[in-house]
């Protein structure tokens, strides 16, 4: 596949339902027909029970992770990247809808996690459920959230299929 990356990064997965995890990991391992090998699973990704935590709090993390889990591939660093499943199970907010809140939440993960590639996991607007319209799409909660991110992407389902759609994004 063209888009597959050459060299693999350590995957820091912050999830909210940890058996769940487990679950769909083999799921995919023993009946993915991808040739993963669980060892491989094992060594690359690296499950952590989330905990919903101030922003403020979570970034401190970051010099830890990057120490533990960036590798040096022909002289360039490969930093690990971290997802954050779900935005509300890891991220505390006392209000979801304040949109200071959420740039700041944004902020301390963009300017103080490291510089880390840092995935956030977010629910639609409930108002749009069903929907496929990428345009009219939006994150739950604060706009300033994506307002604030590099790229959103939607997971959909269209006439039966899954689609990874691009949303809002500042590169090519």
């Amino acid at each position: 596949d063209p888009l597959k990356p050459k060299h693999w990064r350590h995957v820091i997965y912050i999830v909210e339902d940890m058996d769940q995890a487990h679950r769909i990991i083999s799921g995919i391992v023993k009946h993915g027909g991808l040739g993963i090998k669980m060892e491989d699973v094992r060594e690359r990704l690296h499950l952590v029970e989330a905990r919903r935590l101030d922003p403020a709090y979570v970034v401190k993390v970051g010099k830890l992770y990057r120490e533990k889990f960036a590798r040096n591939v022909k002289g360039v660093e490969v930093p690990p990247l971290v997802v954050f499943d779900t935005k509300a199970a890891t991220l505390e907010m006392e209000n979801e809808n304040d949109n200071s809140e959420g740039s700041r939440a944004i902020a301390a993960l963009r300017q103080q996690f490291n510089d880390l590639p840092t995935w956030i996991i977010d629910h639609i607007a409930k108002a749009q459920f069903g929907r496929t319209e990428i345009k009219t799409m939006s994150s739950r909660g604060a706009g300033s959230i994506e307002g604030d991110t590099n790229q959103n992407c939607y997971l959909i389902e269209e006439n039966g299929q899954r689609l990874f759609c691009l949303g809002k994004h500042r590169f090519e």
